[in-house]
């Protein structure tokens, strides 16, 4: 099969039957082909042994294994996404100590990267110490073309998407959706396109309106306080509390020239909040 047709089937199997595509992963190397490749083989793997299975320690060594491969140039685009998995999927495990030997900027990121891997989980008390931990790194700033500002911007999506489905209005989870999804669409608007933007938009449910771009402060103290307040015990279920109402984000008009308008594509979209979180990992 070829690598495209073949990473095209895992994204899409994976969401439903994420254990069967680790093993097809895991067994075909082969159809490897081009250093291009290499990355992207890369990424699937951190996402699927992390976010989907948290198989830490089997998905370093498919990773590792990626350095022998004949294709494996020594590019800076392919180590680069073998080191950040193979930094996020060992300090998800426990080994912060693996993050050293990582520029600060893939630092960043595998840590932002392993933040996405707990919430798929559902350990949301470690995601969010995680995703605040990286927004407290990268206070200063990133530089344009960090790879950094994609894994804070599919971090805070998937992180938001989580939240959602998983927690209730009396818990402070519930309140941690906000900020994420917040960060999620600020890094989007710096790593991505506006397709990445509506897609956030459709999963956080965000306003649509314009911010400054993410500095990070003051996400980091949102998601700093709900960690914290993650410790405390949920209300009695004796006095249960009504879920707030859904709030729909505004209308947003057709983009001229795109076929449906982005509108529309946002609507087929947030139909599907799995995709919505899982689609901007491709790339």
């Amino acid at each position: 099969m070829p690598f495209d047709a073949f990473l095209e089937a895992a994204w899409n199997d994976h969401g439903d039957r994420p254990r069967e595509v680790a093993d097809r992963l895991a067994a075909s190397l082969d159809t490897i082909t081009a250093p291009e490749h290499v990355a992207q083989y890369a990424r699937i793997v951190t996402h699927v042994f992390g976010e989907h299975l948290g198989e830490w320690a089997r998905g370093v060594a498919l990773l590792r294994s990626l350095r022998e491969h004949p294709a494996f140039d020594r590019s800076s685009a392919a180590e680069g996404a073998i080191a950040r998995g193979i930094g996020a999927l060992l300090y998800a495990g426990g080994d912060a100590r693996a993050l050293e030997a990582l520029s600060q900027d893939d630092r960043i990121a595998a840590i932002a990267t392993a933040s996405s891997a707990f919430a798929g989980l559902g350990e949301f008390k470690r995601a969010l110490d995680a995703y605040a931990q990286a927004l407290a790194l990268a206070d200063a700033g990133l530089p344009e073309g960090s790879p950094a500002l994609r894994a804070f911007a599919i971090g805070g999506n998937n992180l938001a998407a989580a939240l959602r489905r998983s927690a209730t209005a009396t818990t402070p989870r519930r309140r941690a959706w906000s900020p994420a999804a917040q960060s999620g669409l600020d890094y989007w608007k710096r790593a991505g396109t506006w397709f990445e933007e509506e897609r956030a938009l459709a999963t956080g449910e965000m306003p649509a309106r314009r911010r400054a771009p993410a500095r990070g402060s003051r996400e980091r103290r949102a998601l700093s306080r709900c960690a914290t307040a993650t410790r405390q015990r949920p209300r009695s279920s004796a006095s249960p509390a009504t879920p707030p109402p859904r709030v729909r984000a505004p209308r947003r008009p057709a983009t001229r020239g795109v076929r449906g308008g982005a509108a529309q594509r946002v609507r087929l979209l947030s139909r599907s909040p799995t995709a919505n979180a899982h689609g901007a990992n491709r790339t």
